[in-house]
């Protein structure tokens, strides 16, 4: 017993010197590996003392980037590092086909025998079959991390090719936005709008894109009446796409300032926040729209169709309304100064706003819900359809 004991305790003490050697030898190599500094390219003995000369002058006279009383900062540490491991990318792989493989060893053949050997199994038998068994079940544990490895890597392949995938339809849908076929551009507008549905993080870059596509397309305001009533086909195409895209975070404010986008159809369009300070915007369709806290200063608006708008919380002042529908509209806590409300307010929702510098004068209020007190006696009489308006108290 005390022979077999001695065998066991000198089989254990092989054992963790041969882990430990190992461990260390791995060690060794791979600090060689990684900080062992490139050689520099040895010059020529041979060469003769004009092709020396030469390339002595050429260094002398390098321009120096580094400002006069300072030094270029040495790479990090870091960057080094990879720069090396970059260069002996060979090397680097069959180190750690090394490293995979003593690994392995260790696993199957040599742990086994280890946690085998308490408690004592007095039998060689039994002894073999326990160890027998211990290696089977790390065979399999390791082919169940192969497998799972072999998922990730799968799974992070087909995110990669997603990605590139991505990428191209982009390129491939800008670059046909510049196509002078009309129903190109369409193509490319319509791709760009499938890409955001597909992939919502690139909704951001490409919302960018299609209003610089419109700015660019659209004239400034200040058409004559008359001669664009309606935006050419591709740039109505992109404020449609604009309208009924679903918001995701970090998307910029749409800014369509100064544009001439009269006659445009934005029936149900999300223009939450947008800027579209200055635009002409006469005759155009914007109803069930969304325009809370929108900046329309000095937006013509003259015969647009706002009926059941979300016009909450914008900035409406010195905007032109002359016969523009606002029946049923929701006006909450917008501003309005110095603004002739030549429009039908029929059901609009007028609360939390100061009227005091609006002119009411040729305004329908039938039905129209406004804050008690907002409208002075001077107003009141001048307003038709006074007596049906809604008052809720302040």
């Amino acid at each position: 017993m005390v022979i077999e004991a001695t065998s066991v305790h000198n089989a254990v003490v092989v054992t963790l010197l041969t882990v430990a050697g190992s461990a260390l030898t791995l060690v060794i190599a791979g600090a060689l590996l990684v900080l062992t500094p490139e050689r520099s390219p040895r010059a020529d003995h041979q060469e003769s003392d004009e092709i020396r000369a030469v390339r002595r002058n050429i260094l002398e006279n390098l321009p120096r980037y580094a400002p006069e009383g300072r030094h270029q900062r040495p790479a990090s540490w870091r960057k080094q590092v990879l720069h090396r491991l970059e260069h002996r990318r060979v090397l680097v792989i069959g180190y750690l086909a090394i490293v995979a493989i003593v690994v392995i060893i260790l696993i199957v053949w040599v742990l086994p025998s280890v946690l085998t050997q308490h408690p004592h199994i007095p039998r060689s038998a039994d002894r073999h079959k326990a160890i027998s068994d211990t290696r089977t079940g790390m065979v399999a544990l390791l082919a169940a991390i192969g497998a799972a490895g072999g998922l990730a890597y799968t799974a992070r392949t087909y995110r990669l090719t997603r990605e590139g995938q991505r990428t191209d339809r982009y390129s491939k849908a800008v670059e046909q936005l510049g196509d002078e076929k009309i129903e190109i551009r369409l193509g490319g507008i319509y791709a760009l709008e499938r890409l955001m549905r597909d992939s919502p993080v690139d909704q951001p870059p490409i919302m960018e894109t299609l209003v610089a596509f419109v700015r660019q397309r659209a004239p400034s305001r200040g058409v004559p009446p008359g001669v664009l009533d309606h935006p050419v086909e591709d740039v109505q195409a992109v404020l449609t796409v604009l309208g009924r895209r679903h918001p995701v975070n970090n998307e910029k404010v749409i800014n369509l300032g100064d544009k001439h986008l009269a006659g445009a159809n934005l029936i149900d369009a999300d223009l939450a926040g947008a800027r579209l300070v200055g635009a002409d915007l006469t005759g155009a369709n914007l109803c069930r729209a969304n325009l809370s806290h929108a900046d329309l200063l000095w937006t013509d608006l003259s015969g647009a169709n706002f009926s059941m708008t979300n016009l909450s919380g914008a900035l409406l002042s010195q905007t032109t309304l002359t016969f523009a529908d606002l029946r049923l509209a929701n006006l909450t806590n917008a501003q309005l100064f110095d603004v002739a409300l030549d429009a039908d307010l029929t059901g609009a929702i007028l609360t939390g706003i100061n009227l005091s510098r609006v002119d009411l004068t040729l305004a329908n209020l039938t039905g129209a819900t406004l804050t008690r007190g907002s409208l002075s006696e001077t107003q009141l009489a001048s307003a038709r359809a006074a007596d049906r308006i809604k008052w809720v108290e302040n």
